[in-house]
């Protein structure tokens, strides 16, 4: 012990998991037959801005499905035993904030028999990592983790663009908003001056994917969410919530049915008139 500091496992796939031995209780060793089910993780659909999955699963009665993408996950889990523990960190972490027991959370959570779901909060042409595995309501890992790989679709760039001018009365700007085709959607607002094109058509992608959820899950869909937060023909707006409007521009941009951000970004500067 005094001269053995850590303890090395070394899987079949080659990874090695080290531990400090002064910070091990015991080593603990578990039938491989007691995680036996199994959630069946399957992507049925992908699109610019979401994706559809859905579950079978066997052998289990609860079972939790998470994603992330791929760039981040690869950073922060090097191995599979690395997720699953995190996320039983979230959900303690959440039951504490609530003020409620893990079971009681997890039992508001966790997926209990065959689903169908999306994930959102993506962006176009990016991979994503899906991930589920069998939790029982004390926190206990029951089947296999299970992990799917996939890119959500890119985009195809179409002419057009929203002119935009703006009137300064005082400090505050109105901004007028004129689409050359008043048949399609097209999305606002204003941002900071250092902000590029690129950061502002990812914004407005990720301001449209966050919001998807309700709509797909209600059956309202991507055109239920445009209607409420997409503008069409011309479109005036005041902004009178800046204190230093000068240094933010105006932009807009159409949107395809996807939702997605399928035009060059147009900008004034809200300091001109």
């Amino acid at each position: 012990y005094a001269q053995t500091q850590n303890m090395v496992v070394v899987k079949k796939d080659g990874t090695r998991l080290s531990f400090n031995v002064a910070q091990i209780d015991s080593v603990g060793f578990r039938e491989a037959s007691a995680m036996k089910g199994a959630v069946n993780l399957k992507v049925d659909a992908v699109h610019p801005l979401y994706a559809q999955f859905s579950t079978q699963p066997t052998g289990i009665t609860s079972y939790n499905v998470m994603f992330m993408s791929s760039s981040e996950f690869d950073e922060l889990y090097p191995t599979d035993e690395n997720v699953v523990a995190d996320d039983l960190a979230y959900f303690k972490e959440l039951a504490s904030n609530y003020q409620m027991n893990l079971s009681d959370l997890l039992k508001e959570f966790l997926f209990t028999g065959a689903a169908t779901d999306y994930v959102v909060g993506v962006t176009p042409a990016t991979k994503v990592v899906l991930w589920g595995y069998g939790l029982d309501y004390t926190g206990e890992q029951t089947s296999p983790f299970e992990k799917l790989t996939f890119f959500t679709s890119s985009v195809e760039k179409t002419e057009g663009s929203v002119a935009i001018s703006v009137q300064l009365d005082g400090s505050t700007p109105t901004v007028t908003y004129t689409p050359d085709d008043d048949s399609r959607y097209y999305m606002v607002g204003y941002v900071e001056k250092g902000k590029s094109d690129a950061e502002v058509e990812a914004m407005m992608n990720g301001y449209i994917s966050e919001n998807l959820g309700d709509y797909l899950t209600e059956g309202l869909g991507v055109e239920g969410l445009l209607e409420e937060v997409a503008s069409k023909g011309v479109f005036t707006q005041d902004i009178s919530n800046l204190s230093n409007a000068s240094s933010y521009d105006a932009v807009a941009a159409y949107v395809n049915a996807e939702g997605a951000c399928c035009s060059k970004v147009t900008r004034v500067s809200l300091g001109s008139s």
